[in-house]
């Protein structure tokens, strides 16, 4: 599964948790350990998770955002519809109203 973070977030998200699905979760642009890359566009974005999929091995997969990692996933979603299973988009009022 691979995860969007919010806003504030990083790839430290769901660290030490015990899943029956390999998670992962990296650092969005000038977020956590990221570069924030100043002049750089979101439809730029896509091709870092591409390269970041395709050096982890990762053929098909699941795509989880949460509140301000959507708008990336928006973008990135399109440019893999051959390798995503399933998204799940969850902005800040869905978690609240789901607790």
């Amino acid at each position: 599964m691979v995860v969007f973070h919010g806003t504030p977030g990083c790839c430290c998200l769901g660290r030490g948790m015990k899943l029956p699905f390999r998670l992962i979760v990296h650092d969005r642009p000038g977020y956590g350990l990221s570069d924030p890359h100043p002049g750089r566009r979101m439809q730029d974005y896509p091709a870092d998770i591409e390269q970041l999929l395709d050096h982890l091995g990762v053929g098909r997969f699941y795509l989880f955002a949460i509140s301000g990692g959507c708008p990336s996933s928006w973008v990135f979603a399109p440019t893999a519809v051959v390798a995503l299973w399933n998204a799940w988009l969850f902005a800040l009022d869905d978690l609240r109203r789901s607790i």
